[in-house]
């Protein structure tokens, strides 16, 4: 069948990963990105991973789908989160390069009710991120940061929303769910530090 082309928005957001214009962090799109539209009614809607195919580097992306995404639909970034709605798991590693920034930014399209809003999706960011600024012995190089906590800070998550504001809250029910984790990585390859930081 024909495809059906998607423009998909990243806000702007100063919990984003480029740029430290006059407008703060911008979350971007970037080649290799996918989202997961998962339509509870299924039928001849889009269930499954779409990935970009315009828009790499900037807010705004156009995805093609071979199925129209149905009215109901939810859908996520990246779409290694989950295969539905039902089974999130909220990353416990992320990677870091220089030129492109973190990948894998989670975020989640709320409010799709109308045929218009499910060919132009909004994107909502899902968590903030932590911003360091390291400086020692440009002789080393950085490969990894670790951040621990006794509450849990990875693994099974939900999404509630209220009007537009989605929000991830980790599951806590191990009995069903995999434990949650409470160590998160950042991985960074080959990064040296500077005396600048």
């Amino acid at each position: 069948s024909a495809g059906n082309d998607l423009a998909a928005e990243a806000p702007a957001t100063r919990t984003g990963i480029r740029g430290n214009d006059t407008e703060g962090y911008r979350v971007v799109w970037e080649r290799g990105d996918d989202i997961f539209a998962y339509a509870p009614m299924m039928g001849s809607y889009a269930t499954g991973q779409i990935g970009v195919s315009s828009g790499f580097g900037t807010t705004k992306a156009v995805f093609s789908s071979s199925k129209p995404v149905d009215e109901a639909a939810m859908i996520w970034t990246p779409a290694s989160l989950g295969s539905s709605a039902d089974d999130l798991t909220w990353p416990a590693a992320q990677t870091y390069s220089a030129s492109n920034g973190i990948s894998g930014i989670p975020m989640y399209c709320t409010d799709i009710t109308t045929e218009d809003d499910a060919q132009h999706l909004q994107f909502k960011n899902l968590g903030g991120l932590l911003r360091f600024t390291l400086k020692g012995d440009a002789a080393f190089k950085l490969t990894a940061i670790e951040l621990s906590s006794s509450d849990p800070l990875a693994g099974p998550f939900e999404v509630t929303t209220s009007g537009s504001a989605p929000t991830a809250r980790l599951r806590d029910d191990s009995s069903i769910y995999s434990d949650p984790v409470h160590v998160i990585r950042l991985d960074v390859p080959s990064v040296p530090l500077s005396a600048q930081g």
